[in-house]
């Protein structure tokens, strides 16, 4: 601030100052969220897109089975092969989650970010042999890690259902007995 302001001066340039600054944040913030909603607009329309495409295809499917007559042939193959109108023409989405794909907001971040740091030049130094690059960023790791937990989980109910089929053959079943309470009632059928 000037050394020349005193006083009510020097109070109001500094909440000019702050005044300034939270406009500043809204400003930022409001263009993050315009940017966050348009890309969310866009995927909802994708979605939608895809779901009119996967409409299409469903009545597609019904109108082909309507008009399928079943006492011309039993053989679905033999089918497709004397009528003809069966053409699969899926189209499969593909590289959803590619670099291209990326938000702007995300796309940001990322260049934003330190680049990772170059662990090849250590490859030479290492007496094991493995690739440095895979100690640091491993692109498969997530996927050995869910592979190994589906593979817990089948184990664990695998056993569950051995336990239980073992223990329904070791019980056998025995006749429940039955006890019978007596219960009094008056003329009115109320319980006494």
């Amino acid at each position: 601030l000037d050394k020349h302001l005193k006083g009510n001066d020097e109070l109001q340039h500094v909440n000019m100052n702050a005044l300034v600054g939270i406009i500043r944040q809204l400003s930022s913030l409001s263009a993050h969220a315009e940017t966050l909603f348009a890309d969310l607009f866009n995927e909802a329309s994708r979605t939608a897109i895809k779901a009119r495409n996967m409409e299409k295809r469903v009545q597609c499917l019904a109108e082909t089975i309507s008009q399928y007559q079943p006492h011309r042939t039993t053989n679905l193959n033999v089918y497709n092969v004397e009528s003809g109108r069966f053409r699969p023409n899926t189209v499969v989405d593909q590289n959803v989650v590619i670099k291209e794909n990326r938000t702007p907001c995300v796309k940001e971040r990322h260049s934003a970010a330190d680049l990772t740091p170059p662990l090849v030049v250590f490859k030479n130094l290492r007496e094991d042999g493995k690739d440095c690059t895979t100690l640091y960023t491993d692109p498969h790791y997530f996927g050995r890690v869910w592979f190994n937990q589906m593979q817990k989980e089948f184990e664990a109910n695998r056993r569950a259902r051995t336990r239980k089929k073992n223990k329904k053959q070791s019980v056998k079943k025995e006749p429940r007995p039955v006890i019978i309470k007596e219960c009094r009632v008056d003329a009115l059928g109320k319980k006494l």
